[in-house]
């Protein structure tokens, strides 16, 4: 049952410290990567990344996905070889070419303007595996998370992100409707600490820089330039008739940001500093963004040495940045400082409820620096496993076809073997607490996609009806009335019009499945509204174990509607002989496997006698 392909997921750096991020997944056909961070100073595994076939030899691999622009996850790029693939959400890529031409100065390279660009909700098709990006929130903009799905297995790969910033609604429902997950890799920055600050999210800090701007009319925003949320929230609550003032560089940030961005998170009337300007922001008052740099430090010093009581700075920044040379310089020029800052990453209690929302059957936690994650009272689901991997390890995802789909599931041979197989399957199943998850995991391990199933039928060629009289069944499962013609389409081959005698009746014919699946469609017909029945025509040579597991498979999602059966054909009235079912079916019903998939699955017996263009026919329940 188990297909011989497994995905591996290979974390070459991050397991266990904060930035430098890289992880690899793979099948025997793909290789693609996740993020190429630095690392942060002082913090974990100091040597570059070194990846066979990436960064030196032949090259072998066939891409490499960005969550986002900062340079714990992207700072080591450029050593890639020449040939593979980046790729990055649109924005977030244009900000950081911006970044990268800024500092061309100083001798950072510029690599950004060579990748490729991603949407939102596009998959990215590499061989046997589909990469789906996905819209987060951190504190770089336009962050994105991974799908990556393959061999019937779904990965999600989070990148940094949050709870608490202005999408808190729109990321709660992202999570809820997921779908099944297979393997959850998240960050766990904070996971080591027990945030108490003042401020929980994004909204309260911009009613802090609301009170603010009212209160003192020199306001300096000491933050990070990519920041933008936080920048654009401080613009947006400063007065009218009173300026938004940064340099050129973060306009152009802010421009760049805002060109796809909703009104509401747009930034507010900013201009950049200019000798224009100097009178009119002192008369009139001013929010400005400052970085480090000389520049920035005159400003600040010229309106806390003039404007003592007028003038404030906000630190709006990691505290661990104080101590750095150019940050303290400002800092200490700063006679009046209010810190108004929130992490740009998701809290413990926010990681416990999305895990809990997720619900994945494992779970891999990187970009912490707590060593022993499953040992420190984290709450996650009883049937997640927090997998305990170290930088370097291989796991290994099993996967598996859906069985119905299996490649022997139409050899006679291979027909006990695979009937023992489903008589385990619905043991387990139905002896469990959850016998639908299993049945899932087991029989069909695909899942559903966002849409529903609408539940209509699609007539096919010359089988239409205006009205339904009597119910009869053909091939292709349409009803026909009396005076309905013969079916001359080329697919429908028994050519009859088919007249119920029996006390069981066919109350609905392909009745789809609650939600869209790949390869997953309806139930070919619902019996006296209880029983969903697989049903294949006469001459039929398919195996009773692929008509099991098929309905079992569809009819896991009817919440108990349905009780799941197979009806086979007696007879071939073509031939006069048994049906291939009906002849398996005899052989085997002594066998306890057999035995044990008829106390869940029903049997149904149809026979039939043909007079004319009529064939009446009689549908019996067997056990």
């Amino acid at each position: 049952m188990h297909d011989e392909k497994a995905i591996r997921v290979i974390p070459h750096r991050g397991m266990r410290q904060i930035g430098g991020i890289c992880t690899e997944v793979a099948t025997d056909e793909a290789r693609v990567l996740f993020d190429f961070g630095s690392p942060l100073e002082d913090e974990g595994d100091q040597n570059p990344l070194s990846i066979e076939g990436v960064t030196k030899g032949d090259i072998d691999c066939d891409a490499v996905f960005l969550t986002h622009y900062h340079g714990d996850h992207v700072g080591e790029v450029p050593s890639i070889k020449a040939g593979i693939p980046v790729y990055m959400q649109k924005t977030a890529r244009r900000i950081l070419q911006a970044q990268q031409e800024h500092m061309q100065c100083h001798g950072q390279e510029v690599w950004a303007d060579g990748v490729q660009e991603l949407d939102y909700g596009v998959p990215i098709i590499i061989k046997d595996l589909k990469i789906t990006p996905i819209e987060s929130d951190h504190s770089a903009i336009d962050s994105a998370m991974f799908i990556v799905e393959g061999h019937g297995k779904r990965i999600l790969i989070t990148g940094d992100y949050r709870m608490h910033g202005f999408r808190t609604e729109r990321m709660e429902k992202t999570f809820r409707e997921m779908g099944h997950i297979d393997l959850m890799i998240t960050e766990g920055t904070n996971l080591s600490k027990d945030y108490k600050g003042i401020y929980k999210n994004e909204k309260d800090i911009e009613e802090k820089f609301k009170e603010i701007k009212q209160k003192y009319k020199y306001v300096f925003l000491f933050t990070s330039s990519s920041n933008i949320d936080r920048i654009a929230a401080f613009s947006r609550q400063v007065p009218n008739g009173q300026y938004v003032i940064t340099d050129d560089y973060q306009k152009k940030i802010l421009e760049i940001a805002d060109e796809d961005r909703e009104k509401e998170y747009k930034s507010h009337k900013v201009l950049y500093y200019s000798d224009y300007l100097k009178d009119k922001m002192e008369n009139r008052g001013f929010g400005m963004v400052v970085r480090s740099g000389d520049k920035f430090s005159q400003i600040v010093h010229k309106y806390f040495d003039q404007y003592p009581e007028d003038t404030i700075l906000i630190y709006s920044m990691w505290s661990g940045y104080r101590l750095l040379p150019g940050v303290k310089k400002i800092l200490d020029i700063a006679t009046r400082i209010e810190t108004i800052h929130v992490s740009g990453h998701i809290t413990k209690e926010d990681l416990e409820h999305v895990i809990d929302v997720v619900r994945p059957e494992k779970l891999m936690i990187h970009h912490t620096s707590m060593n022993d994650v499953e040992d420190e009272g984290f709450l996650i689901p009883a049937n997640t496993e927090i997998l305990p991997i170290k930088d370097g390890e291989v796991f290994e995802l099993e996967t598996m076809f859906s069985f119905k789909d299996k490649d022997d599931i139409n050899h006679k041979t291979a027909e006990e073997d695979n009937l023992k197989q489903i008589a385990e399957i619905c043991k387990e199943a139905f002896e469990s607490d959850n016998p639908n998850d299993i049945l899932k995991k087991r029989l069909r391990n695909k899942w559903e996609e966002e849409k529903e199933h609408i539940d209509t039928h699609e007539f096919c060629g010359k089988c239409e009806t205006d009205t339904i009289t009597e119910k009869r069944i053909c091939r292709c499962m349409n009803y026909y009335d009396e005076n309905s013609k013969l079916c001359s389409e080329e697919s429908c081959k028994l050519k009859l019009k088919w007249k119920n005698v029996g006390e069981i009746t066919v109350s609905d014919y392909e009745k789809p499945t609650k939600n869209v699946m790949e390869k997953v469609g309806g139930m070919d017909l619902i019996l006296d509204d209880h029983y969903a029945v697989e049903v294949k025509p006469y001459y039929s040579k398919e195996t009773l174990s692929r008509m099991f597991s098929e309905i079992l498979t569809y009819t896991v999602d009817c919440d108990g509607k349905y009780e799941p059966g197979i009806a086979m054909f007696k007879y071939n009235h073509d031939t006069g002989r048994k049906s291939h079912q009906w002849e398996t079916f005899k052989s085997l019903e002594e066998k306890e496997y057999l035995k044990e998939i008829m106390k869940h699955v029903k049997v149904f017996t149809i026979d039939y006698e043909v007079n004319g263009d009529i064939a009446e026919y009689k549908i019996e329940l067997y056990n």
